[in-house]
């Protein structure tokens, strides 16, 4: 059960010493590795068939549509075990295949062995004993099939959930009555637990011996009291509650059904893509000691990697799962700052934008400790930090919306350390948040960064010179004649919001070549980018690294996407220049699982998606979602929709094959004059 990955060091000792370090270097929205959960707790029952059920062996979730290929547990018919293939129900039920082990681990936790406990009051409330169950179960299965000594399995169970920092302490660490309060709360929490634990440990071995007395030795030594102790406290505490969405493919429900569904409960399929990196949602990511994690509607899961993870309330990991693979449920370890060799990964047990005392009284009422990392001390009062300390800070108060915090962190550390180009670039980031896109780019162009001291302001100044809107039309070798002239009538899908420009835009010849010059120039890279945007993976290319393609596209906004945009958006842009903030061919690869985009706010005043290649290509589905306004929009190929950028959207899944599209984020120059050049 212990991890072994290379570029991790895993430190096992009791005390501060326990953790996860890096030995390499890893950049913000990079997976830093996947773990398959010890044990899992899923919702029992789906009540319509848009609730996601999931196998109890590989945890793999699909709709209640798709549990045709499902085995149910045959133990018990009261037992409400799935399973999503034979191999999964043989093995939970039967043991590991081409062993001795006559036996699975399920037939430890099915009802048929847990009987009457199954409905007890200590079995319903207390999840960590019934992730526990789970563990051991396993265990036992393991040691019976492959002849390991217990000794050495409870040896490895206790490392992994070792509990020294959570027994019953004295608070004589504490300086407050109120920290002192908030302690003994904490302890109560762990006396209630341990009592529970110790009522649910004689029911649970009375079932076991009583059903299963061929394993009473193995039984016997991992349901002695002290060691079941340790690993309940230890559960209570590393378990993480999770978010798993169902695979947006459903076996057994037509595309045009299946489309309005999600459309229907969209906000329950789809998340802000905002959320995805930086921010610890309320109920998500902690177990509370005095309040059960069966209070949180969502399935929780521990594991010995994820057990390892300390606290920070300005962590550096985030953790993400993926329950549509074959392999099933996967839990994913995410950067979401940017990690050196030595640094220590770090999780926030808690919501990460409360303020200091509320975050205070959490953790000591659930964990017992208080933390001190950088954010509480800047929170504090405290001037002493340093520089990856203040930029980490400031990255995580802007993904969390507290833009002010980030600037008053990024301005601390202008004062401190000069001309920062990491620090400006963030100072840009926030005034695009406020939406100020032309003091944005006046600050990545200031002239203090001209010799390109920070290199994400050197390629920003490319990129802006790249997508001019006025140049000589003689070099263009654009392939389809231009109308710039409105003659053919829009469609306005929402009032000042959003138009499906019209048909052929772009010839499908020019599309066919736009598409070839995208695959070319993938090719000579390496393939495509998949990690130019954090908040919403997207796979691209820019516009402007084609060299072939820039010059078209240039041409083809100035001669016709920006005179048109300018007539439907008459007041709005009235004296002002619309200008390019980025432009990139996005590709869908159902093949690849990159089939759509969660829903999400573009960075930009004006986003257009212009379709590349036709809807037979990708077998349907597709086109951009508006779950807000309960309608998705699918052009063919060679059309635009054009649509305000802070309303809600996500690509809709494709059904099969490959999707090309472009997508172009736009600013409007609030002074007259020309776009940065």
């Amino acid at each position: 059960m212990q991890p072994e990955i290379p570029y991790l060091r895993c430190e096992y000792k009791k005390g501060i010493n326990r953790g996860i370090y890096s030995k390499k270097k890893f950049k913000k929205g990079q997976v830093i590795c996947t773990e398959v959960p010890t044990a899992v707790l899923q919702k029992d029952v789906a009540s319509t068939k848009l609730d996601p059920v999931s196998c109890s062996n590989c945890n793999k979730v699909c709709n209640t549509d798709g549990m045709q290929s499902f085995c149910k547990c045959n133990l018990n018919p009261k037992c409400n075990a799935l399973f999503c293939s034979k191999a999964c129900f043989n093995f939970a039920l039967k043991g590991t295949e081409g062993t001795s082990s006559d036996i699975g681990w399920h037939n430890f936790t099915c009802v048929e062995a847990l009987g009457s406990l199954r409905t007890e009051q200590y079995f319903i409330e207390q999840d960590a004993c019934q992730l526990a169950a789970i563990i051991l179960a396993k265990s036992i299965t393991k040691v019976s099939a492959s002849k390991i000594d217990i000794d050495r399995e409870m040896t490895i169970l206790s490392s992994v959930y070792a509990t020294d920092v959570l027994e019953i302490r004295n608070s004589d660490q504490f300086e407050t009555e109120d920290e002192i309060d908030h302690f003994i709360l904490y302890q109560n929490g762990i006396r209630m637990l341990h009592t529970r634990a110790i009522e649910f440990l004689f029911l649970l071995k009375q079932s076991w011996l009583s059903k299963l007395g061929g394993y009473s030795i193995a039984i016997q030594k991992l349901l002695a009291k002290e060691f079941f102790l340790k690993l309940v406290t230890g559960i209570q505490i590393y378990a993480r509650a999770i978010e798993v969405e169902p695979s947006v493919k459903v076996a057994g429900m037509p595309a045009a059904n299946f489309r309005l569904a999600v459309n229907e409960s969209i906000k329950l399929s789809y998340k802000d893509s905002y959320s995805k990196r930086g921010i610890m949602k309320e109920a998500k990511g902690f177990c509370p000691v005095l309040e059960s994690i069966e209070h949180v509607n969502t399935p929780f899961f521990c594991g010995p990697l994820v057990s390892l993870l300390s606290h920070s309330c300005c962590p550096s990991v985030q953790l993400e799962t993926s329950a549509q693979s074959m392999l099933g449920l996967r839990v994913k370890l995410v950067a979401i700052q940017n990690i050196l060799p030595g640094d220590e990964l770090t999780v926030s047990y808690i919501p990460t934008q409360q303020d200091i005392h509320l975050r205070k009284n959490q953790l000591l009422d659930r964990y017992g400790f208080i933390c001190k990392c950088c954010k509480c001390s800047w929170e504090n009062g405290g001037i002493e930090f340093s520089r990856e300390e203040i930029v980490s800070m400031s990255h995580l108060a802007f993904d969390e919306y507290r833009f002010k915090d980030s600037l008053s962190l990024v301005k601390f550390g202008a004062k401190r350390w000069g001309r920062d180009g990491e620090l400006f670039h963030i100072m840009g980031m926030i005034q695009l948040a406020l939406g100020k896109w032309s003091k944005a780019h006046d600050t990545w162009h200031a002239e203090h960064f001209e010799n390109g001291v920070f290199r994400f302001l050197k390629t920003q100044k490319e990129k802006d010179k790249a997508y001019v809107t006025s140049f000589s039309r003689g070099n263009s070798i654009l392939r389809h004649n231009l109308k710039p002239s409105v003659s053919k009538r829009c469609i306005t899908l929402a009032a000042g919001a959003i138009w499906l420009l019209p048909s052929q835009t772009l010839s499908k010849k020019s599309c066919e070549h736009w598409i070839f010059l995208a695959e070319k120039f993938a090719s000579s890279q390496g393939g495509w980018c998949t990690n130019r945007h954090i908040s919403v993976a997207t796979t691209d290319i820019p516009i402007h690294h084609i060299p072939d393609l820039v010059c078209e596209w240039n041409l083809f906004l100035t001669s016709y996407l920006i005179p048109l945009a300018k007539q439907l958006l008459t007041a709005s842009v009235l004296n002002k220049q619309i200008c390019v903030h980025d432009a990139f061919i996005v590709k869908y690869d159902a093949s690849k699982g990159r089939d759509h985009l969660p829903v999400h706010r573009d960075q930009s005043e004006i986003s257009i998606t212009l379709a590349l290649n036709s809807n037979a290509e990708f077998g349907g589905g597709g086109g951009t979602m508006f779950p807000n306004l309960g309608i998705t929009v699918c052009p063919e190929i060679g059309e635009a929709l054009l649509f305000r950028g802070d309303l809600e959207h996500g690509g809709f899944p494709i059904n099969s094959g490959v999707r090309y599209i472009v997508a172009a984020f736009f600013y409007l120059e609030k002074e007259k004059g020309s776009c940065k050049k």
